[in-house]
């Protein structure tokens, strides 16, 4: 009996749930700061530091975030592969647009789930956050999970060339991942503080709102990407510091 293709399919279902797994663990270490966000887009308190609170909204998060970052992750790199089809050569700059369309195709095809997830770390729930959904609110959650797709995957190419260059030291892998991720959480944040408000009806009533929050969301941004990395590779049996 021919198992080659189900070990092909295997192959690929184990990418996306090491993806996933890996989305749910990397959530929790920021959480914190992911609410704090929130909090400060709609000009609320910063919420007191409470781990009940934290495990709650983390555990709501977990469906939602699993299965978009895992297959938002799995889909970008089909998609890359199904592009660099037939050998050609690429510039830097083909590349990375290659990359940017694919971001946006697989975020586009993922926001909805993404939309729930802010929604609970505004502290609404996932039913009134689901009937709230607009379309505004997916052209809004697509602009920013293109960003964040961009940055994560072009964070890995920045590793590798990092290391190159430095040498292959766990500060040097993390040090560069965070700080691409948390620069690209500042550059699409905008779109994310669009989001918060829209779904708590508060309009945007100047260009200085769209900052609120931003410094939360850098540190977030950074920390889970490092978190996702370090995750994968445990649970491919990697080397992680």
């Amino acid at each position: 009996m021919d198992t080659s293709y189900l070990s092909t399919l295997w192959d690929k279902g184990s990418q996306y749930f090491t993806g996933s797994v890996a989305a749910v663990a990397a959530l929790l270490p920021p959480y914190y700061l992911f609410e704090v966000k929130s909090a400060q887009q709609l000009g609320k308190a910063i919420p007191k530091f409470k781990l009940k609170d934290v495990a709650f909204g983390w555990r709501a998060s977990m469906l939602p975030v699993g299965v978009a970052v895992g297959g938002q992750m799995g889909a970008t790199g089909f998609a890359q592969r199904t592009f660099t089809k037939g050998g050609e050569e690429h510039t830097k700059a083909q590349e990375y647009l290659n990359l940017f369309m694919c971001c946006f195709g697989v975020a586009a095809a993922s926001a909805a789930p993404l939309v729930l997830f802010n929604g609970v770390t505004a502290k609404m729930s996932l039913a009134d956050t689901w009937r709230g959904f607009t379309f505004k609110q997916y052209v809004l959650t697509t602009s920013r999970e293109t960003g964040f797709l961009f940055f994560m995957n072009a964070g890995e190419r920045f590793e590798k060339e990092m290391q190159e260059r430095y040498g292959d030291h766990w500060a040097v892998r993390y040090g560069t991942i965070f700080a691409t991720n948390a620069f690209g959480s500042l550059l699409v944040h905008p779109f994310d503080t669009a989001l918060t408000r829209e779904q708590l009806s508060k309009p945007i009533r100047n260009l200085r709102q769209l900052a609120l929050g931003a410094p939360a969301k850098s540190v977030a941004g950074g920390v889970f990407a490092v978190g996702y990395s370090a995750s994968k590779r445990v649970l491919k049996g990697e080397k992680v510091l």
